[in-house]
Order: C-alpha cells, then sequence, then structure tokens
C-alpha cells in the first residue's frame, strides 16, 4: 500500500471511529452485563471469556488504529507538519476513563491528516500526474470514476462513494489503474486493468 492510500484509509477509519467504537464499546457492556445477570453458585468465580473476548476486539482495533496514525505522524516528521492533534487521539485511544475521550479530537486530527495529504500529493513528481498514453485497442469506452469502479469493484475497507474514489484517484496516481482524463467528470481506462469478466462491457465500442 502507497502512502497516499495509506493516509486516504486513515481518513475514512478516523472518519468513523465514533460508529465503530461505539459497536466495540456495546459489546463489552453486552458482554458485562451477561456475566452480571448469569446466575452463579457459591464459590463461582465467573466465566470471563465473553468479556476478554470483547475487550480483546476492543483493544486490538483501538491498537491497529494506533499503529496507522503513528505511521501518519512519521510521514508528517518528514514533511515538517504538525501532529498534536494525531497524539492528542493516540493518547486518547490509549487512555483509562481519566483520559478525554478519542471523539472529541476527530476533527482536528482530520485536519492534520488532509493537510499531511495535500502536502504528499504535491511532493510527487510533475511527469508522474501526467496521463498515460493508453494504445487504441486497449481504450475503455468514457466512464467516470464511479462506473469504473462498479466494474473493478469497491474495497471492502471503503465505507461510501467519496472514499471510494479517493481510493480510486490515489491507485491512478500511483500508477496501479491507468487512466486519461477527458474533463473533470470523464475518464478512459486501461481495458487490461479491469477483471477479465468486465472487460467487454468496458470496452470501447
Amino acid at each position: 500500500m502507497s502512502e497516499l492510500q495509506a493516509l486516504e484509509q486513515l481518513r475514512g477509519d478516523v472518519n468513523h471511529l465514533s460508529l465503530t467504537l461505539a459497536l466495540y464499546e456495546g459489546e463489552f457492556a453486552k458482554a458485562v452485563d451477561a456475566e452480571i445477570e448469569r446466575p452463579k453458585k457459591k464459590g463461582d468465580k465467573g466465566q470471563r471469556e465473553a468479556i476478554d473476548a470483547a475487550f480483546n476486539a476492543m483493544s486490538d482495533y483501538k491498537q491497529s488504529l494506533i499503529d496507522e496514525l503513528e505511521g501518519a505522524i512519521n510521514l508528517a516528521k518528514k514533511l515538517n507538519l504538525g501532529t498534536s492533534s494525531l497524539r492528542h487521539l493516540i493518547e486518547a485511544l490509549r487512555g483509562g476513563f481519566d483520559m478525554p475521550k478519542p471523539l472529541q479530537f476527530i476533527f482536528s486530527a482530520n485536519v492534520e491528516i488532509a493537510e499531511i495529504i495535500r502536502v504528499t500529493e504535491s511532493e510527487i513528481p510533475a511527469e508522474q500526474l501526467k496521463p498515460n498514453v493508453i494504445p487504441p485497442d486497449k481504450r475503455t469506452k468514457p466512464m467516470s470514476k464511479t462506473e469504473a469502479l462498479n466494474h473493478i469493484g469497491w474495497p471492502k475497507h471503503c465505507q461510501n462513494e467519496r472514499q471510494a474514489r479517493e481510493w480510486f484517484s490515489a491507485c491512478i496516481r500511483d500508477g496501479e489503474y491507468r487512466c486519461e482524463e477527458l474533463n473533470h467528470k470523464s475518464f478512459v481506462f486501461h481495458v487490461d486493468d479491469f477483471p477479465v469478466e468486465a472487460r467487454k462491457d468496458v470496452s470501447k465500442a
């Protein structure tokens, strides 16, 4: 995965932090409630398997996001960009009940991520941003990026069309998909970059 793709994925993960964290916390709370309500005999020490599993799943999710955030911070250091909100978000994810809630840092963290993406894009050599020349017999019909994605398949980590388009644009910049821009809404792609079963549908008539 390229730096830009990793940043786009991180932005999506931070955008969905509120919902995702609520789901993990809800599962943990349900496991605790179930253990409290479970009938117990004298001397019963309880069964913590469900509680531990829910807690570990939540911890693994937080650590995965922390790893992504630390990657963004390392890149920001190279670009001399600020990362105070990203660091605050990491501290909140690691902290206990006495720490600030992670949700209060989502907006400011996204501002920093957006700036890292902007500067990273500006660091790409100009020749890499020029459209590739696609041979006449390999050109698709003109399509929007969304139409192309419908044939390629949306990545699982993208929760909406905007995220999918941003991921696809990063892939194009990295050369994973060859593309020529006709205008800001219409593009021609290389047929061979599409799944075999989709090539007939996207081929130039």
